[in-house]
């Protein structure tokens, strides 16, 4: 695949999973007809060997951000969280990482000078490497 087919999937998906969405605190998880808020923060996947993390400003607004993703083979969840002047970090975006069952896992998540982007690799025959670039200027992460 060409890097113009991978950027226009990777914008397909972003507009039909981000558009017009507001920046969530809490994600609601429905159960028996009752509603539960399960608060979402970055407590719960610092030490935690399921997933990694990766620090530097995505949004270009001089205060550092941080990215948190599943570890290979552990699945496909990317999280977002947007630091303020204060240190702390509020959630922004639940998204994937393009890890795939059977197919490419990520290797790496690396800062741009627009925002970042993802490295996943097929793990076996040969080497076959994907990368999805993201930009998160003015707040607006495409």
């Amino acid at each position: 695949m060409n890097k113009i087919t991978i950027l226009v999937l990777l914008f397909s998906f972003l507009v039909a999973n981000c558009q017009k969405k507001p920046i969530l605190k809490n994600d609601r998880v429905e159960a028996n007809n009752t509603e539960k808020i399960r608060t979402i923060n970055l407590n719960q996947y610092t030490n935690n060997t399921n997933y990694f993390i990766k620090t530097f400003d995505v949004n270009k607004d001089e205060t550092k951000d941080k990215i948190v993703s599943h570890n290979r083979y552990l699945g496909d969840e990317l999280l977002l969280f947007l630091g303020d002047k204060s240190g702390n970090y509020n959630w922004a975006l639940k998204s994937t990482n393009f890890s795939e069952d059977g197919g490419n896992q990520i290797t790496d998540i690396k800062e741009t000078k627009e925002g970042f982007e993802i490295i996943t690799q097929f793990p076996d025959r040969g080497y076959l490497q994907n990368t999805y670039l993201a930009s998160g200027i003015n707040n607006k992460l495409i």
